[in-house]
């Protein structure tokens, strides 16, 4: 193996600046009761004035969705999350004005799920889930 020195090496591609944002770091600063769809897209915005280059949005984790509605898992209760409900009773998914504002805002848009997010609660949800789909 080659020794390098601190700071030596090239980068290896474009992605300078990756932001991993936790589902409730953008939904802990929404209007209540009903957050708007220009609220999403100024936080993409911040992004964007911040040099974040990529976004991991995560959307799924602990059996449940944000920022997308699904009938095969359920949403997130949280009183923060609930804030998204009326957009998506209307039709819109706030993933889709994250999609589209971070393609505006030439930021790359990943979709983050966390499979193995369980933060020491919901025991009997999780051995339920491992005896009905095993796979």
């Amino acid at each position: 193996m080659q020794d390098f020195a601190l700071g030596s090496l090239t980068p290896r591609g474009t992605r300078r600046v990756i932001y991993n944002s936790d589902p409730s770091n953008t939904t802990a600063r929404l209007s209540e009761p009903v957050a708007t769809e220009e609220e999403l897209r100024q936080v993409v915005r911040c992004y964007a004035d911040g040099a974040i280059d990529t976004l991991v949005q995560e959307v799924w984790h602990q059996g449940w969705t944000q920022f997308w509605r699904t009938e095969n898992c359920g949403y997130d209760a949280r009183p923060s999350h609930q804030r998204l409900v009326p957009m998506m009773d209307d039709g819109v998914m706030p993933v889709e004005i994250y999609i589209d504002e971070c393609c505006k805002q030439n930021i790359e848009f990943v979709a983050g799920f966390r499979m193995n997010d369980r933060h020491g609660h919901n025991a009997d949800w999780f051995e339920q889930l491992g005896e009905e789909k095993p796979e």
